[in-house]
């Protein structure tokens, strides 16, 4: 695990991780859940595999877990938000799809910062991790909680389609980049 990732990860796990807590999640870093009538709310980290960039994707499902058209089941105290067809990822503006955190951008990356507004960069500062942290609970409170209240229930729309090979990878690299972390448990 480089450096910058290691970073990061105890920057999610000692600042983010807490907020989360507080906020009724339960679970264990990378993947978080919590238990509301009607729904669970979801929340998982997700490194990049090519480089040190991070998404956290949101999302929510009935509260009984998810069931695909397969009829693989997966149980509430098992999903995670890729299990869902519909999410968020934190930090998305209006006319994209996703978004990415990057605490060590290139150069050029920082220079055209306006032509990538799909992605936070951190320049290297002291306190890079901690503004990171802190603009992630911002968008914790601004942009997911009213997600996770408003966005539509997506099961009331039929099952979805279980997407095996990318679950698989998924969970290989899973175990593989975030083996550090596996015994820092969360209640």
């Amino acid at each position: 695990m480089s450096n910058a990732k290691r970073k990061t990860t105890e920057a999610m796990v000692d600042w983010v991780v807490p907020y989360l807590m507080n906020n009724g999640f339960k679970g264990s870093y990378p993947n978080y859940r919590r238990i509301r009538p009607g729904q669970i709310d979801l929340v998982t980290f997700q490194f990049s595999c090519c480089d040190q960039a991070f998404c956290i994707n949101i999302a929510k499902c009935p509260p009984e877990g998810v069931r695909y058209k397969t009829g693989e089941f997966v149980k509430p105290s098992e999903v995670i938000a890729l299990h869902c067809p519909q999410r968020l990822y934190l930090g998305v503006q209006e006319g994209h799809s996703y978004h990415w955190f990057k605490c060590n951008p290139r150069r050029q990356e920082i220079i055209q910062k306006e032509k990538y507004p799909f992605v936070t960069v951190y320049k290297d500062t002291p306190l890079k991790y901690k503004y990171m942290a802190d603009d992630i609970i911002n968008l914790f409170k601004k942009q997911a909680e009213p997600w996770w209240e408003n966005s539509e229930a997506w099961w009331e729309k039929g099952l979805p389609t279980y997407n095996k090979l990318f679950m698989d990878f998924f969970y290989s690299f899973q175990q593989s980049s975030n083996m550090v972390y596996r015994n820092r448990r969360h209640a």
